[in-house]
């Protein structure tokens, strides 16, 4: 996480802002924290999903990638041409809450202990429109970006002994754990 989708969600970002079209864009499965507010994320992964928008300006465009501090910028740089671009905030609708925590017993990590690998996250559908007006065109260009998230349930890791370990996963198989001394 907050690696190539971070460069796919802050490319949407920028394009959004600069209203050239997008023609490619998939949200991710579950929400992500740091790239609320939910809806306005673009993941992208090799060789699919993928981000895409297309210059529609007959001229050229450059864009520049900074990082200042933690935060990833683009800049859109090119000959303006009245175009102006407008987004509403997302509606976030239909949230669903994720199971309960789904423990995993393990010998790895010291007995009693417990260790969180997942946060739990709600699931929900997203929703907000994206306008943009064209110089000499009546009406705007008119998008509504969809996303759907599935609830994602909190992982936890429990240490336990290895006897602890056997007759749990002796209990899933439906067997009964004997234990025998010489």
């Amino acid at each position: 996480g907050g690696g190539l989708c971070q460069v796919g969600t802050t490319m949407f970002r920028s394009t959004l802002a600069s209203g050239l079209p997008i023609t490619e864009r998939r949200n991710h499965s579950y929400r992500v924290s740091y790239y609320e507010p939910a809806g306005t994320d673009a993941t992208i992964y090799s060789p699919w999903p993928d981000y895409k928008f297309k210059n529609d300006t007959n001229k050229h465009i450059l864009i520049q990638s900074r990082i200042e501090g933690t935060k990833l910028y683009f800049d859109f740089w090119g000959t303006k041409d009245g175009r102006a671009a407008m987004s509403t905030q997302p509606e976030i609708y239909n949230i669903v809450t994720p199971p309960a925590k789904r423990i995993i017993k393990t010998v790895d990590i010291p007995v009693g202990t417990e260790r969180c690998t997942e946060r739990a996250h709600n699931g929900a559908d997203a929703k907000f429109d994206y306008s943009v007006q064209y110089p000499n065109q009546p009406e705007p260009v008119e998008i509504t970006f969809f996303s759907h998230y599935i609830p994602w349930q909190e992982v936890c890791l429990l240490g336990v002994t290895e006897e602890e370990l056997l007759a749990d996963q002796a209990a899933q198989n439906g067997e009964t754990a004997t234990t025998t001394e010489e």
